[in-house]
């Protein structure tokens, strides 16, 4: 058995390496907003775009990924997914380098993809992979690949900057090619091989399916509501340290990637919590995910030093990202098997819309008011109805069918 653990793990951590990349791609132009505003002479809204776009991608795209992923297997798209991130990158650092912002969002749309393949690979595939006492601890796993790519991001994306501004769309992209390989090799022999975990085909009225199970309609809006939260923190949070607090873009860069890196911990941790102290229960972990960062984000609109702000960041951060693995797994325990690679594709474009909406929402909010008190008060609010949903999420044990 631990043979077989060990051969499951080889196939983690190159997918963890993979997503945290592709994540870092995602989230490293709202480090170095400013910046990208003044490079290509664009408002806040139109910056907003930059990080948007790469949502408004992944809410067209994730469904008809989870199915190809289902019809043609992982090793497959992710290939496909990788040279399209390379694409994607190197298209936006000659577009941001010859100030043409249209192509450049337009790369985006194309990291976009390419990124929600890689997200519904490694979810379908690891939950598929580990048996249910570990599940949620992998998947949790697989899913702090986000924040440490967008800590990634937030890192060393100033500095990246710092010597040319638009390389920072190229050189995260162009990096994920490595682990890549490790798992194309790496899954060809082992015994939780990518194509063998993938569910049963889909058949094409699937969707539907999803859709009419209360379950996934809990648990999309959800979804919703959790990515909101973090995204717009991630995106406005930079700025608004530089702007209000007169923090460089190199410092608020290091405190915003606070935010994102305790997710390692809590991502990881919320599906342990889930399965060891509350007995497999998922509704308290997502209801506690929503409740503490409320206030937390009214404290953030108010705060005068970057001490405090870093406190609250290390709060928030570390509440907002803990059901983001519960909510994952549950896509997966609780439709049928049959269904469950396009029900952790219809969670994911759900999330992504509220990805794709927050940094917007935000930008326009700032523009319109000239204040960022607004826009923390927007991710209270969707967090007010995320807390509302997370006491109609139901519990693992039994499917729940059309109600």
């Amino acid at each position: 058995m631990r043979d077989v653990a060990r051969e499951e793990w080889v196939l983690v951590l190159p997918l963890v390496a993979l997503s945290a990349l592709s994540n870092a791609y995602i989230i490293v132009p709202a480090s170095v907003l400013p910046l990208v505003r003044r490079g290509l002479d664009i408002d806040a809204t139109a910056a907003g775009w930059v990080v948007s776009a790469v949502f408004a991608a992944q809410i067209v795209s994730s469904v008809p990924a989870g199915v190809a992923l289902d019809r043609f297997g992982a090793r497959n798209l992710l290939g496909l997914a990788a040279a399209g991130l390379v694409a994607a990158g190197l298209w936006g650092t000659a577009s941001a380098a010859s100030g043409d912002y249209a192509s450049l969002v337009a790369s985006r749309l194309l990291g976009g993809t390419a990124s929600i393949v890689v997200w519904n690979a490694g979810v379908t595939v690891i939950g598929a992979a580990f048996e249910a006492e570990r599940r949620a601890t992998a998947v949790g796993l697989f899913t702090a690949a986000s924040p440490a790519g967008f800590a990634l991001g937030h890192l060393t994306g100033p500095l990246v900057a710092a010597v040319d501004w638009t390389a920072i769309f190229a050189v995260y992209a162009l990096l994920a090619g490595f682990p890549l390989a490790v798992f194309w090799f790496g899954s060809t022999n082992a015994r939780t091989g990518a194509d063998d975990a993938r569910p049963e085909v889909v058949d094409s009225g699937s969707l539907g399916d999803v859709l009419s199970i209360s379950s996934v309609r809990v648990l999309a809006p959800t979804a919703f509501a959790a990515m909101s939260v973090y995204v717009l923190l991630n995106s406005w949070t930079p700025t608004y340290l530089a702007e209000e607090l007169g923090a460089t873009l190199a410092t608020g860069g290091l405190v915003v990637a606070v935010l994102p890196a305790v997710g390692v911990l809590s991502r990881t941790g919320g599906g342990v919590v889930s399965d060891r102290l509350f007995g497999g229960r998922r509704r308290p972990v997502v209801a506690l995910s929503f409740l503490v960062p409320l206030p937390l984000l009214a404290a953030l609109a108010g705060v005068s030093t970057l001490a405090t702000a870093l406190l609250v960041l290390l709060l928030a951060g570390f509440f907002v990202q803990l059901a983001v693995g519960v909510l994952f797994t549950a896509a997966g325990e609780l439709v049928e098997p049959s269904i469950a690679g396009t029900a952790v594709a219809t969670v994911t474009a759900a999330g992504a819309v509220g990805s794709f909406t927050a940094p917007l929402v935000a930008g326009a909010l700032i523009d319109a008011t000239g204040s960022f008190l607004p826009a923390f008060g927007y991710g209270g609010l969707v967090g007010l109805v995320g807390l509302g949903l997370a006491y109609l999420l139901p519990e693992p044990g039994r499917r729940r069918g059309n109600e």
